[in-house]
């Protein structure tokens, strides 16, 4: 792996099938995490799009201004273009996102662990009928039981830090611990360059990444 990208998506609901992305960034670095180049896109809801009222609580993103916002395709050919732009495929390149640290239902009805927004990701491509943009640019593999950092492509924070002493899983405890200045929480872009700092903060201070939580704790000692 040569490259890592860095991503957070502000949506309309906690589901990919039925919600939409309102917002996204991505950042990709190399491997020792300096930024070379970024993407931020904005993407217009369907008219058919689940509205959650807890994620307009958070970013505070509301209907009537989304509107004014590119199409859902002009969104899903901006990120294409990007991924094929830096040839970021799941054979050279690592994405880093926070996780939901919540659970929701998926499409069959079943409670699960989100890779929240690759989920979006994909879903936006999907319905897009941009299905080759996965095949070929798109960090596709996620962890099973049986992965681990080095062979898996899509690294989740908070399946890392849970294991860590955070009782509190949230992007601004993280930025505290990490000593980065959270002032425009829910900013797409803000979010996404806290993720960035604190990934390379826990990383230097000896934290193994991986999509699953060990099974055994490890206490993060001094730095919390």
């Amino acid at each position: 792996m040569d490259k890592y990208v860095f991503v957070d998506l502000e949506t309309t609901s906690t589901d990919p099938w039925r919600g939409d992305i309102l917002e996204g960034c991505m950042i990709l670095t190399d491997t020792e995490y300096e930024e070379k180049d970024r993407i931020i896109f904005k993407c217009k809801p369907q008219d058919d799009t689940e509205w959650d009222e807890e994620a307009f609580k958070i970013h505070n993103i509301n209907f009537v201004d989304a509107q004014s916002y590119p199409s859902r395709r002009e969104a899903a050919l901006k990120v294409l273009l990007f991924l094929a732009k830096h040839e970021i495929t799941q054979h050279n390149t690592k994405m880093v996102i926070q996780a939901n640290p919540n659970k929701w239902v998926d499409k069959n009805g079943q409670w699960t662990t989100p890779n929240f927004d690759k989920r979006f990701l994909e879903e936006m491509f999907k319905k897009e009928q941009l299905n080759y943009a996965l095949e070929k640019y798109f960090p596709l593999k996620v962890y099973n039981h049986k992965d681990t950092a080095e062979n898996g492509t899509v690294l989740n924070l908070w399946y890392s830090l849970n294991y860590h002493g955070f009782k509190k899983k949230s992007l601004a405890e993280a930025c505290r611990v990490a000593g980065f200045e959270l002032t425009d929480h829910h900013n797409c872009q803000h979010d996404t360059l806290a993720l960035l700092h604190c990934w390379r903060y826990f990383e230097s201070m000896g934290v193994k990444f991986s999509n699953k939580a060990d099974k055994q704790q490890r206490d993060m000692g001094s730095f919390l």
